[in-house]
């Protein structure tokens, strides 16, 4: 039997008062049946229910739907392993802070090629923070460099280079930041664009230009073959991947379907994958025997707060009132066909910094709530 999945993502979360209450999916552990090892091949077309704008530039796009197929396109210099630790290495190979945390060394690959077979070296790493920090960048990632050391000149005019940049070699970058920070590398933008391509290109022109509207390159393991306005995405296996024997699939398919009719698209096999479905949605899918739902823990959550300068609501007793007076669980149950779970804080239960001595820190309890009012 041919067997589809999907990821569905539903979440709810309340937060109330000073100490926290709040209701997020509920992650489903179970290993379901085994898909044995990946065949290499195969198209999979994927779904999004509006089109993309057509800003196919990771400094440039803004909207979501351009991003869904860059993604599969634009390789990071980095990336998160399963513990939410950011150590996994892509286009750079190693990277190390220096004793004081404020200069940071990055190594990229040496195997590494653009989709039209130029190397990924450092040229392309600096002029992608110069891109950003360009005064005419209109983008939404300045501040993704600002904390580079002489990114704030080159942004304001007063420099024509950020001073914070050091080619060491064609592989090798040394940044420089103004202060130390823990999260530096979290911040710091990890997407390089195709020197060779937009140099001599004027920042406010990138937006609209053939690379970015009709012919992207990138450095991922799939590049662009078709881009049809309003219509669909395809991309094509990249045959000059650095890792080897990745991908496995020959195309990604990404169409522009509404959500009124994804999932009779789904069920007639249109589409093959489907994300974020609605709780009301989940029995009549279940039911599709060509179709397996895989449920995975959410990061986001939904919560209600208290406006503490509000004089009615200062006193923290009416606050936990209010608290153990909502049946959050009722709501998880009703709203979320029970696809859901009732958090105490602001952690995810799939965050590493998630408490679980949290888990019944707020329970329902009017007759409690009677008291403490």
């Amino acid at each position: 039997m041919k067997r589809k999945s999907f990821l569905i993502a539903m979440i709810f979360v309340l937060s109330l008062s000073a100490f926290l209450a709040a209701c997020g999916q509920q992650a489903d552990h179970s290993s379901g049946e085994s898909a044995g090892e990946p065949v290499p091949g195969g198209t999979v077309t994927l779904s999004m229910f509006s089109a993309p704008k057509g800003v196919f530039n990771p400094i440039f796009y803004e909207d979501q739907y351009d991003w869904y197929a860059m993604d599969y396109a634009f390789d990071d210099l980095w990336a998160y392993d399963d513990k939410l630790q950011l150590n996994v290495p892509i286009l750079a190979e190693k990277w190390e802070f220096s004793d004081d945390g404020k200069v940071l060394t990055i190594h990229l690959r040496k195997n590494a090629k653009w989709h039209d077979g130029e190397p990924i070296t450092a040229d392309d790493l600096i002029f992608t923070w110069e891109t950003i920090a360009d005064p005419d960048y209109s983008g939404p990632r300045y501040y993704m460099v600002e904390m580079i050391k002489g990114a704030q000149e080159k942004h304001e005019g007063k420099a024509k280079t950020i001073s914070g940049l050091t080619k060491v070699d064609d592989h090798t970058v040394k940044v420089e930041f103004e202060h130390a920070q823990a999260n530096a590398l979290d911040n710091l933008w990890d997407h390089p664009i195709p020197k060779h391509v937009y140099e001599g290109v004027p920042v406010k022109e990138m937006p609209n230009h053939e690379a970015t509207k009709k012919n992207p390159i990138g450095s991922g393991p799939f590049k662009f073959k078709e881009i049809k306005p309003n219509e669909y995405v395809v991309l094509e296996k990249n045959p000059d991947y650095y890792v080897e024997g990745k991908p496995y699939l020959d195309q990604i398919i990404w169409k522009v379907i509404s959500q009124d009719v994804a999932i009779a698209a789904l069920q007639n096999g249109e589409i093959d994958f489907l994300s974020n479905i609605s709780p009301a949605e989940f029995e009549t899918i279940e039911a599709m025997e060509h179709i397996e739902i895989k449920e995975t823990q959410y990061f986001g959550y939904q919560y209600l707060g208290f406006k503490v300068n509000n004089p009615k609501l200062k006193d923290k007793k009416l606050r936990q009132a209010i608290t153990y007076g909502i049946n959050r669980q009722a709501l998880v149950d009703g709203l979320l066909k029970g696809h859901g779970s009732v958090l105490n804080q602001h952690m995810p239960k799939a965050s590493w910094a998630y408490n679980e001595k949290l888990e019944d820190a707020y329970p329902y309890d009017p007759d409690k709530a009677k008291q403490l009012l």
